[in-house]
């Protein structure tokens, strides 16, 4: 075949459903004023659009520098107005005392989402000094960074779950937290027990305790498919209809048995219906299906993935894609090659 009859590569379209907002974080980091992007963030909680929220926090979290330096200076401007601190017990009111521990600050006097984008920072950045390996082929000395960043982010994600209970993505970074420092059984479970009584229908934070009981970690195939499914089933109507997919998807990409097999099978449908029935919600459309899309195709399961991608079009969600992968449109691009192949697009 001639060089020039070639088809073209499929071209990736990066993140058309968060456009607006995207140009308004990157004005926010020209800038350094984050106080509209603050505005923004808050809006969406108070519509109880979390996850559009939570890819948001996603995106700022990119932005490292951005984050602490929205949060030093929302630090900074909340201790000019805060009353002095109590001493300790055992210190004399007259002992001088830390610069950081001079002032007691509200959390919830913060702009909003400061505390929750630095959070994910910290936590985001622990696992990525721990790398992606396996804990056998894990320096004793990554190992101990690990641990001590995921100890640094404690402040950090429980402030801003004392500024709103309701927080998911917080919610979600105290297990990823959790999980890093190998909490055992009880602690997972009071966690989850807390996080369903501020917000039941997180997914933010469902995701990331099903992750937990994954095979992968500190579960089994079995008990990451049950908790999908009792989360699911708790939140009908909502993305957690996905979770079933998300476990099933884990265990198969851990073991190809006919057991991971049969769930993915009835997971499927389940996972397609949700994405099929937010299809005039752009921001969900396109995330719900690039999340489906990408846990199918680390799978090496491409032709699914394309099935699972089609809805969305070209449309690339780069924060889901780049949990997996460092250059997600080469990834993407596959899958839509493959679902050009289908004549799915």
């Amino acid at each position: 075949m001639p060089l020039f009859s070639r088809k073209p590569t499929p071209t990736s379209v990066p993140d058309p459903h968060l456009a607006d907002d995207l140009t308004l974080l990157a004005s926010a980091v020209e800038t350094g004023d984050p106080s509209a992007w603050s505005q923004r963030l808050g809006a969406l909680a108070a519509d109880g659009r979390w996850h559009h929220r939570h890819l948001l926090v996603e995106h700022t979290a990119t932005h490292p520098d951005f984050a602490d330096a929205w949060l030093h200076a929302s630090f900074e401007a909340a201790a000019a107005g805060a009353p002095a601190a109590a001493p300790a017990e055992d210190q004399p009111a007259d002992a001088p005392q830390d610069e950081d521990d001079s002032v007691e600050i509200d959390p919830t006097t913060l702009p909003h989402g400061c505390l929750t984008t630095a959070g994910v920072v910290r936590v985001r950045q622990a696992w990525e000094a721990r790398s992606g390996r396996q804990a056998e082929h894990v320096s004793r000395e990554a190992f101990q960074q690990f641990h001590e960043m995921l100890d640094a982010a404690t402040p950090l994600i429980q402030g801003a779950l004392h500024a709103d209970r309701e927080d998911p993505t917080a919610w979600a970074s105290v297990l990823d937290q959790a999980r890093g420092l190998q909490a055992d059984a009880p602690t997972f479970h009071a966690i989850m027990d807390a996080a369903q009584q501020a917000c039941p229908t997180g997914y933010a934070w469902h995701a990331s305790a099903v992750e937990y009981l994954s095979p992968w970690w500190f579960g089994t195939s079995e008990a990451s498919w049950d908790l999908a499914v009792t989360l699911s089933r708790s939140a009908p109507g909502t993305r957690s209809e996905m979770l079933p997919a998300a476990a099933a998807a884990r265990a198969y990409w851990k073991e190809r048995t006919p057991a991971t097999e049969a769930m993915l099978s009835e997971a499927l449908p389940q996972a397609h219906a949700y994405v099929t029935s937010v299809r005039q919600d752009e921001v969900e459309l396109v995330s719900a299906a690039n999340e489906l899309a990408v846990r199918l195709y680390v799978c090496g399961l491409v032709d699914d993935a394309a099935r699972a991608q089609a809805p969305a079009g070209r449309a690339l969600d780069t924060a889901v894609w780049r949990r997996w992968f460092d250059a997600p449109e080469t990834a993407h691009a596959e899958v839509l090659a493959r679902a050009e192949k289908l004549k799915l697009l």
